[in-house]
This record gives C-alpha cells, structure tokens and sequence, in this order.
C-alpha cells in the first residue's frame, strides 16, 4: 500500500519511531547491546574480487569522457585460490598502483586520481581511442562513466527510552559516554563547524585519551585499538583550527566537478569543508551530534545525536550550483565519493554515513562506489546508506549493495497545530509556526477564489491577488513537487496571515520554517476542508497543538516518498531497504557562513534517517567495539520493529 507498508520483498522493518535528533526505539538499541549477534565475535567478510562485468558495446564505442577504470585484481584472486594469507593492505596497496600505471601507460591516459585500499581503479580524462582501448584490455573489469548523485534529502527521548533513569544513554554511562571510542565518517556537503551540535574542547599537541594534534594531522585512540588519523583542511571561510575534540577531520573533494560552474559564497558555496546547503551539517549531528537546543520557526527543542559522544569526520563530496532555487545543478560525482570513501578508510573512521545516492544503473549490477563501500566493509567500517526518495513507486531503491546498510525513511508525530472553523469542526495537522502567543484568525479562502485560477491551486509565485487575499487563511492544494516554503512565500506577499497547505494524495505532512504560519493537513480533510471553505464565509482560527481528540499519525509508518524494494534491474535478487528510521520532519543543525550565527532546520528524506542507523551503529561499536559491519546489520534488521500502516496496524 503506497505511503504504508514496503512494497512485497523490500524487507524493509521500522526501526525507531519518527521524530526529532537521538530518537531511537530503546528495545532495538538495547538488543544491541546486550543481544549475542552483538556480543559474538567478529564475522570475517572474505574480500571480493571484482570480475568483469557483462557490458554490451556501444554500435560506435565508448565516447569521451571522465571515467572510473576498474581493474581485475588477478593476483589477490589467485592467492586466494590456493589458499595462501593475503598479503597485507600496504603490500596490496603497492600493487594495485603499479598495475593501474601500467595499464594506464599502455594506453597513453594520465592517472587522475588512484584508487588502492578500497578497491583497485583509477580516475581520468579519456578520448573516445583511449576509452576504447582501456575497454579492451583484460586487465580492465570495467570502465565507468563518473556518475552524479544527489543527496537524498514528536515524542522526546523520554519517551523512546534513550534518556532518563535506565535508558540506553543511562546504560552506556549517559549521553557523554554513548559512543565514546568511534569515529563517524559522514560523506556529504561538508560540515558548519560553529554549530553547537559539534562543540568540543580545542585541540591540544599533548597525546592522551582525547584527539590532538600531531604536526598536520588529528590522532584520536579508538575503542578499537587503532587510531584514527584526520586532517582539518584550510580553505574557503575554513581553518585548520575549526576542528576540535569533537570534529576531528574536515576534508573536501574536488574531484568530478568542474569549479567554474560551481555556486560561490554570495550562494552559499565554499571551497573547503565548510557546508555549502545545511545537508552534511544535518546528518553529521544527526548522528553524532551534542545535546543542544535548536530553533526552528517558533519552535524550540532539546536535540541531541544518537550517539553523542562519539566523533565526527567530515568528507565533503556534494558541491551546490549558482542557482541556489534549484537542486538540478548540484552533484556529487562519484569520483569524489570513491576519494572520500577510500581517505575515511585510510584516516580510521568506524562508521560511515551515506546520506547520497541515484537509482542503479540498468545492466550494471555492481558500480564503483559499491565496490569502494565493499572495500570499506572488509575493513570493518559500518555504512548505512539512503535508499532514496522515490516512492511510492517499487524498484527506486539506492545503494543496494548487500554490504551498506539501506535504510528507509519513516514518519510519525510531528509538531502539530489545528485548524478550527467552528466549535465542533477542527483538523489537527502539523506545524512549527503557529506563534507561541497563542491563536490567530482570519477569513478562511480556497487560493483559486482570490487569485489566478489554476495557477493559484497551489498558490504558485504570483497567482494570488493581494486585495482578496489580504488578512485571509489562505488553503492552498499540495502535491507532487510543491514548496510548502514556497506557498507561504506567496501567502505572505499578497497579505495572507496565515497558510493551510492541504495535501492531495497520500504523503506524510511535513513541518519547516515559513514565511507565514502554516499548517499541513493531511489528504483525509481535503473534501471537508474545501466544502467548508466554498460555502459561506467561514472564519478559520489557528490554534497551536493539537486542540482535538484526533490522534496523532501512527509512529512507524513508512514515508510515502521513501524508496522501497524489491531491487529491480540487475540488483533484483536483492532485498531493500534494510531497515527504516526517523525521517520525516527532523530538528538539526544546517550551514552558516563563517561569523555567521548557527542554525538548525528541519528537514525530511532518507537522508535524515540514514545517520539514525549510523548513530546506532556507534553506541553498539562504543560498547563492543570489534562488532563486524555484517553483525551490526544482523542485530539491526533481527530486532527491529514491524511497520505501521497510517491506520495504526
């Protein structure tokens, strides 16, 4: 059922009810920890080698371009034949490179950037004759055009038992010891290091327990044994002295991008690690993130990350376009994800998070960045991944590598509000806008009535007629695409006090900052709501909460827009999403420039739910730290909770 429940064979299963920062389903985290898939001893993954792949030739072969040459790792494929100890990741490393130089000597390409420890391949600018001629070398598994992708953008912790006496938070030593020994690595937009959700302890040059300072680079000893060694790059509107305790590496990836076409910092786009949309900033503390409180619109909330004390890496590897109104020309390419994944692995982090993606390529079973996470995953680094936003459609589901984590988007209670038109007729929806001061009212008008026909349906950028619409609840339809922040620009300037975003299908309600107060209803009010506002003239009064017996949305129910199984494509014997967590209506931090005060948002996708699992996985790694990413996964996916439909079964 679109909007309810996984489509047949997604083995999708609800892990936390939705809602703000460090919402988890205490019985899964506490399974956990004390469950024996957890407790058991670490599970060997044996590495994979990457045969090539079945791929039809195109009629006039392969055109130029930039690419991502794999190579067949023969020589680890033969001593693992015979049954001889692999040779040591240095060793490997050594010779995956000199085999990529002679590859790409025999066919005159200059090597972009090499690839060595998570997999074996290599960047660069090929004419059509060298494409050509890398595609019939048989030491080349395949040859990959450099993908884009995008990233995939209640009650309190009380209640879902991860704070308070005997919570889980409780059970790790409290929330300054939950994840306390694991580094997250999050690949994304890059990170607002002022944002208090990241503060920390400045660095110091003396070694100890905490991170510090060691010439360039930033040494933290894991709970692990190993150490994690990061770098704080300097660059635009960013210092090296932006890390801390708390934010231990901040890298930046140029790779894939073509830097004239890239936004500036007039849009917010910068040239370092510094977050250029609020999407990294988001996830990172959604993950990770320290108990803070953050405002959004006229509502303010205790936040806190899942895990928040373990440490942050940020891999900036998604860059903004100058249009900062659209996401079309944005990119994250996928030589700059491969270059995050394999310098996370290099620096040490224990959990990565992957809050990116794009549908599988049809034919192409296994992609470069899959190979990359496998390489991650043999060196014991969790990954969870969003599955997407393109539901409710089947078979639109990213990152469907059986290694990565996939995890769906779930929605639940939100901030609610009411709209009231009379003593006995109400409709509880959601919202962070309606003023703390109490209620507001106004003449009740359907868009249509008071602006330009059709176009004013959904209240589009100047549909509405000021003299009509001034002091007025305007109600505009919501669908498909629609801005919610958009209308109420609209209801705004034409005068509007307030916007009832009424949604026509299925889709979950959503909350966010608005330019008027605002209350999303959802589709089961649309007939009442449009046959009241057409008779009469109604007076419609905001109140904020929810003023009515109604009750609030099922928590676990699966966000209609989130991508569901089963795989379709050369991934269809895979079932995904793994797992679903909090995505709907999200409080976190969000970019800022430098000097700039810190902000928070709320924001909605698998994206948001994502790093709920990351989180997880580093309360279980803090607690036992060899776990192996398989049995992370094992224990997530065995304790997890059924989903709801949005009748509550």
């Amino acid at each position: 059922m679109a909007g309810a429940t996984p489509a047949p064979g997604s083995a999708a299963r609800v892990v936390v009810a939705p809602g703000r920062i460090g919402r988890t389903t205490a019985a899964v985290v506490v399974a956990l920890i004390g469950a024996s898939p957890v407790a058991a001893a670490p599970v060997s993954v044996a590495p994979v080698s990457i045969a090539p792949l079945a791929v039809t030739p195109d009629a006039a072969g392969p055109a130029a371009g930039r690419y991502i040459v794999r190579l067949v790792d023969v020589a680890e494929t033969e001593t693992r034949r015979i049954g001889v100890e692999r040779s040591s990741p240095s060793v490997r490393a050594g010779e995956r490179r000199a085999r990529q130089h002679a590859v790409a000597d025999a066919a005159g390409v200059g090597i972009e950037r090499s690839f060595s420890l998570t997999m074996n391949g290599f960047t660069a600018e090929l004419s059509a004759a060298q494409a050509a001629a890398l595609r019939a070398d048989p030491r080349v598994a395949d040859l990959e055009p450099d993908r884009i992708s995008h990233v995939q953008a209640a009650p309190s912790a009380e209640a879902l038992n991860l704070s308070g006496y005997g919570g889980v938070w409780d059970r790790l030593g409290g929330a300054s010891a939950a994840g306390e020994g694991v580094v997250i690595g999050v690949l994304d937009s890059g990170i607002a290091p002022e944002n208090p959700s990241f503060a920390g302890d400045a660095l110091s040059s003396s070694p100890g327990d905490e991170p510090y300072r060691d010439g360039d680079e930033i040494v933290y000893r894991k709970a692990d044994g190993g150490e994690f060694r990061g770098r704080c790059e300097a660059g635009e509107q960013f210092d090296a002295d932006d890390c801390s305790q708390t934010l231990v590496g901040a890298r930046a990836f140029l790779d894939g991008i073509d830097t004239a076409e890239l936004g500036d910092a007039d849009v917010g786009e910068y040239r370092s690690p510094r977050d250029g949309s609020g999407h990294g900033s988001h996830t990172a503390a959604i993950a990770a993130g320290r108990p803070t409180t953050a405002r959004v619109a006229e509502q303010s909330q205790q936040i806190a990350g899942v895990a928040p004390a373990a440490k942050i890496a940020a891999y900036k590897v998604c860059w903004s376009g100058p249009d900062p109104s659209s996401t079309g020309d944005d990119a994250c390419p996928s030589s700059a994800i491969i270059a995050g994944v394999e310098q996370a692995v290099a620096d040490g982090v224990n959990v990565i998070n992957y809050s990116v993606g794009a549908p599988p390529e049809k034919g192409v079973a296994l992609s470069a960045v899959d190979e990359a996470f496998l390489g991650a995953s043999n060196a014991g680094v969790f990954v969870a991944a969003a599955a997407g936003n393109g539901g409710p459609r089947s078979g639109g589901v990213s990152n469907t590598a059986p290694w990565v984590t996939t995890v769906a988007a779930s929605v639940g209670e939100l901030d609610q509000a009411t709209v009231r038109l009379s003593p006995t007729q109400a409709m509880p929806g959601s919202s962070v806008s309606v003023p703390e001061s109490g209620t507001l009212s106004g003449p009740l008008q359907l868009a249509p009535f008071i602006g330009d026909g059709k176009r004013a349906i959904n209240c589009a950028p100047g549909s509405l007629r000021p003299d009509d619409t001034d002091g007025a609840v305007v109600v505009c339809e919501r669908r498909g695409s629609d801005s919610i922040e958009a209308m109420a620009d609209e209801v705004a300037r034409a005068g509007g006090v307030a916007l009832v975003a009424l949604n026509v299908d299925e889709r979950p309600t959503e909350v966010g900052e608005s330019a008027v107060p605002t209350v999303n209803l959802p589709v089961r009010y649309r007939t009442s709501m449009k046959r009241a506002a057409a008779q009469g003239d109604p007076v419609a009064t905001i109140e904020r909460g929810n003023t009515t017996s109604m009750p609030a949305p099922a928590p676990g129910t699966i966000r209609s827009d989130s991508s569901r199984g089963p795989a379709q494509g050369a991934a269809a014997d895979v079932l995904k999403p793994d797992v679903a967590a909090p995505g709907t209506g999200i409080f976190s931090a969000t970019a800022n420039a430098s000097g700039e005060r810190p902000a928070a948002a709320a924001m909605s996708g698998t994206s948001m739910a994502a790093p709920h699992i990351a989180g997880l996985a580093a309360l279980v790694l803090g607690r036992e730290p060899r776990t192996s990413p398989a049995a992370i996964k094992s224990a997530l996916v065995s304790t997890a909770d059924p989903a709801h439909r949005p009748d509550g079964d």
